[in-house]
């Protein structure tokens, strides 16, 4: 259910911010300009009234981030959110209740599988990122007489980026 309300919202801020742009372009008075920002301010209430519903029955659906684009996934991760910060803080909760089962040996076991699978992404977002770097600094990107090279060296870049 939040995945799809979360798509609608995005289709309508797509919409809203349109609206404000062109009010700019258009030189619209002050007070009509405030419309169109309260509107927004609005919109953006209905997303966090969305994630207070979502916190109280899924909070790691919301944390996980799949609901986001790739590229904001990329921007939590570079940020520093890591999954194995979630599993240490169940890991705290569940461990009392667990204590001489085999559940928090599994907990434990996931815990170590995803600091695994985090270190490798890591590793993949560095290299992705002096991959990124090397194409941006390029002989191709300084001379901006050369554009047909430019577009085909940020394409290749936006590439990687998506991959």
């Amino acid at each position: 259910m939040f995945d799809m309300e979360y798509a609608r919202w995005l289709e309508e801020h797509h919409r809203l911010m349109c609206d404000p742009r062109a009010a700019v372009q258009e030189h619209l008075p002050e007070n009509e300009l405030r419309m169109f920002v309260d509107h927004c301010l609005r919109h953006y209430e209905h997303l966090m009234n969305l994630k207070s519903l979502i916190i109280k029955s899924d909070i790691f659906h919301l944390i996980s981030g799949i609901w986001v684009t790739p590229a904001k996934r990329c921007f939590m991760w570079i940020a520093g959110f890591r999954p194995s910060d979630l599993l240490k803080v169940m890991l705290r909760h569940v461990e009392p209740l667990t204590e001489g089962c085999t559940d928090s040996g599994s907990v434990r076991g996931l815990q170590q599988s995803a600091q695994e699978t985090e270190e490798a992404l890591s590793h993949a977002m560095e290299a992705l990122h002096r991959s990124l770097a090397d194409a941006v600094v390029s002989d191709a990107l300084s001379c901006p007489l050369n554009m047909p090279n430019y577009m085909v060296q940020m394409a290749i870049a936006m590439d990687k980026l998506t991959t």
